[in-house]
């Protein structure tokens, strides 16, 4: 019973129902606890899977509780079976960096892509998802071109062994839009989003985090391509779209917000963006940290609002907040 919660909870997790994935894993590991499997390796996928919906519901500490209780399972059944390995390696890279741990992350991507080339050689999707998270690595680590050319490396086997209207493909060419935009390529940023957001109703549903972000992607590279009202409309839909599949609370949101603050401030509609851009920097600054990405990310914004406003003693005290918390 416990293994079918958990097959079902990744159907769930596929269409983007991450809540009722949580709810089903949940139930397998109240279960694992009380019947221990013959095979360890159903419990420890199980604490794995789970690990990477707490993640993608906001929840960081118990998601890092749940990675690391799977990779002791690991380390103590699986020492040197390198297919089972390199999943929990690449999950806790994901994890790691997303906390600020990015000499952890960076080694656990090293490790998990060594692993899954070992296991299956070059072309299969473990391989794919481990250059993905190691690009994601290498971008927060401010090594831009190698990102650049990990991320078009996974698009290529991804493209090749999955197709481009797989879910995970659609994973790491949001990332790429990203990171794209991150570089001022704002129409390579577009193309790259437009390729996500033509899954819309075939692969990814309304409740795709993945779909969102393209959204979100699309819209900020539109306001920069001056095509700002398009801009604005995407980014508004995000917002929407976003605010009805997760809740109220995570920490997503209030990044939504950020990135429609952006998207405003480009359209010249500065007080509205200030009002959105000013309660999500409070919101991620209470939930996530003054050193998180995104709260930075929001700070950034607000300099660039109070810039294109003319107020330069407000762009100035943000700014200020910036450099502290860059330190």
């Amino acid at each position: 019973t416990a293994v079918t919660y958990s097959k079902l909870a990744l159907v769930e997790e596929t269409r983007g129902n991450v809540g009722k994935a949580d709810s089903l894993l949940q139930l397998a590991e109240g279960l694992y606890t009380r019947y221990p499997h013959p095979d360890p390796m159903e419990e420890a996928t199980a604490i794995e899977n789970r690990g990477r919906l707490l993640y993608d519901l906001g929840r960081l500490p118990e998601s890092l509780i749940q990675f690391r209780k799977s990779l002791a399972l690991s380390e103590r059944y699986f020492a040197t079976d390198d297919s089972s390995n390199a999943p929990t390696y690449i999950n806790l890279a994901v994890v790691s960096g997303t906390a600020g741990e990015h000499a952890a992350a960076d080694t656990f991507s090293q490790k998990g892509l060594a692993a899954a080339r070992r296991a299956h050689g070059t072309d299969h999707p473990v391989i794919a998802s481990a250059l993905s998270v190691r690009a994601g690595v290498l971008e927060r680590l401010g090594r831009l071109d190698e990102a650049s050319a990990t991320y078009r490396e996974t698009l290529e086997i991804k493209r090749r062994i999955l197709g481009p209207g797989h879910v995970s493909y659609a994973s790491t060419a949001a990332n790429y839009a990203e990171l794209l935009l991150q570089r001022g390529q704002y129409r390579e940023a577009a193309a790259m989003a437009r390729e996500v957001v033509r899954l819309r109703g075939s692969s990814l549903d309304d409740n795709s985090m993945y779909l969102h972000s393209a959204m979100l992607y699309l819209g900020r590279a539109l306001a920069r391509l001056d095509s700002v009202p398009a801009g604005v409309a995407m980014a508004r839909e995000a917002q929407g779209l976003r605010r009805r599949s997760l809740p109220a609370d995570h920490w997503l949101q209030a990044s939504t917000d950020a990135s429609l603050g952006e998207v405003l401030t480009l359209a010249g509609r500065y007080a509205e963006a200030e009002s959105l851009l000013l309660d999500a920097e409070k919101r991620l600054l209470a939930g996530r940290g003054e050193q998180h990405e995104a709260t930075q990310k929001a700070r950034t914004r607000l300099v660039a609002l109070y810039q294109r406003w003319v107020k330069p003693e407000k762009a100035a005290e943000w700014q200020a907040k910036v450099a502290v918390a860059s330190k």
